[in-house]
């Protein structure tokens, strides 16, 4: 629980430094266009933050036993898995053998 709540914790304090602070620059600026161009930078930065979030949640339920893992589980065993990602997976070289785990939060985090 610990880790969710760190990750969350995280993705709370970026918000709070990062894009209030890109906000308030905002609003010094006077020129539109220049203004509209950083704006969409802003949000584009806050919405891949965001989306790390969810994906690096994600993760963390799915490797803890939990009933959101069994969920998922059940509702995706019709889904297809793509051999490049089995092999990337499997053959990864993390020595402490938690490949997997290092393998995923490695593509989500950002």
């Amino acid at each position: 629980m610990k880790e969710i709540i760190d990750l969350i914790d995280k993705f709370e304090k970026f918000t709070k430094s990062e894009i209030a602070s890109a906000v308030v620059e905002l609003d010094g600026i006077k020129i539109e266009t220049n203004r509209k161009h950083l704006q969409r930078l802003v949000y584009v930065n806050l919405v891949n933050r965001f989306d790390s979030l969810i994906d690096s949640l994600l993760l963390v339920f799915s490797i803890k036993d939990s009933e959101f893992k069994k969920r998922i589980l059940g509702d995706t065993k019709e889904e297809p898995v793509f051999l490049k990602d089995v092999y990337e997976i499997f053959l990864s070289e993390d020595p402490s053998g938690n490949g997997v785990r290092h393998h995923c939060f490695e593509k989500s985090v950002v």
